[in-house]
């Protein structure tokens, strides 16, 4: 094989792989469930998360934030998903806990993890539920 042929063959392949790894970690998470309630002045968030990637997450956490009718932030808050690390298929727990707010329709749930050392974050949207 001549130089050149060896160039292309191994950016090809690098190529490839990077691309595959993209592809593998675009939208790892999505929420199966969830059930937003008012506790006295509080307004709680439970929610169950999936991996949908094909390779394990690390150090996954989660930013809830809270819109009104017109997509005005209302407020925010951070906490990790339970257990930290999840294979594929694997479903992890989210719960907070915030002051209630009667304005707040929509959750925005910002996930935010690492996989072979590198940070990726999407974002899965909701409309709330107060029961």
């Amino acid at each position: 094989m001549t130089a050149r042929r060896i160039f292309w063959v191994s950016f090809l392949v690098v190529l490839a792989l990077w691309l595959m790894r993209g592809e593998a970690s675009a939208t790892s998470f999505q929420v199966v469930q969830d059930r937003s309630y008012r506790l006295g002045f509080f307004l709680v968030v439970d929610a169950l998360v999936e991996n949908v990637s094909p390779r394990w997450v690390e150090w996954a956490e989660v930013s809830l934030e809270f819109y009104d009718f017109f997509d005005k932030l209302v407020s925010v808050e951070h906490t990790a998903v339970r257990p930290y690390s999840l294979g594929p298929g694997q479903k992890g727990t989210v719960r907070v806990v915030t002051p209630f707010n009667e304005a707040v329709r929509k959750i925005h749930y910002r996930f935010t993890w690492q996989q072979d050392r590198e940070q990726f974050q999407n974002v899965v949207q909701r409309p709330i539920r107060t029961e």
